[in-house]
């Protein structure tokens, strides 16, 4: 789970975060959960363009899929046009 906004953190953080997971997983498969708000103080959406920026990082970091937590406060992403 990457809980980006409330580190204050960008999407190469979700990339290097998301590679240390992979490198240290001892081959088991690693699925990154996305934050879909702003922070545990401000539950605004993220916009569906930040989503995708996130999702994208995650992959480039190696995950091999994508959770996204609180989906309620998810602005719809296109899966497929993920990287």
């Amino acid at each position: 789970m990457m809980y980006k906004g409330n580190y204050n953190e960008d999407a190469n953080w979700i990339k290097d975060r998301t590679d240390w997971f992979v490198h240290n997983s001892k081959g088991a498969q690693v699925i990154i959960g996305l934050q879909t708000y702003e922070s545990e103080y401000n539950a605004t959406r993220l916009s569906s363009d930040e989503l995708t920026n996130d999702a994208n990082a995650a992959i480039e970091g190696g995950s091999q899929g994508i959770a996204f937590f609180r989906y309620e406060l998810t602005n719809l992403v296109d899966l497929k046009n993920l990287y």
